[in-house]
């Protein structure tokens, strides 16, 4: 994440503004993994929670999270408008400057709190390095679910039957687990 510095005046005064370059673009494989070890060496992470998502040049999703008891906003590119309101992700942050940092929307998460149940999905569509998606169903109603993967994860097989963990009370939030089911 890259920062700008733009001056205003305002009442013959400098006022000085810090604006976050965002990512509209998914980085190319190699540029997302150099990013990602280069941020891991000196990374620490806390937990965000999507306030909103959208479609501007590429799907997007706006993040809240807390470090240190302060709360912070980013908005990123998340490569899928399967995105929904009230999702958690893991942050990766960088430690000597906090405003750098990436959101992993390849580990999203359930808080301990929230209420999930598991199902077998199939895999119906994979872009290697990029995404993955499957299909499942919940009381005879069909969802499908998206999930953002790291470049070298060539894990899920097309046709292949996997765990999904879902929201109970929104099945349209959903994890694809690790864990194959066939």
């Amino acid at each position: 994440m890259k920062f700008i510095k733009i001056y205003f005046i305002t009442n013959n005064r400098f006022s000085v503004f810090r604006i976050t370059y965002v990512r509209y673009y998914r980085l190319t494989n190699k540029q997302h993994l150099q990013e990602i070890k280069e941020l891991r060496s000196k990374a620490k992470y806390t937990i965000g929670k999507v306030t909103r998502q959208g479609n501007m040049k590429g799907n997007y999703a706006v993040l809240e999270y807390k470090i240190n008891g302060k709360k912070h906003t980013t908005k990123q590119d998340c490569g899928t408008n399967d995105i929904e309101e009230g999702e958690y992700f893991k942050i990766m942050y960088d430690s000597t400057d906090i405003y750098n940092c990436y959101v992993l929307f390849e580990e999203p998460i359930f808080l301990n709190t929230e209420y999930v149940s598991t199902y077998c999905g199939k895999i119906i569509y994979v872009q290697d390095g990029y995404s993955v998606r499957i299909e499942f169903y919940v009381n005879n109603t069909r969802y499908t679910r998206s999930q953002n993967i790291y470049p070298d994860d060539t894990f899920f097989k097309l046709g292949r039957m996997y765990n999904v963990r879902y929201k109970v009370s929104n099945p349209n939030i959903a994890i694809i687990d690790r864990v194959s089911c066939d």
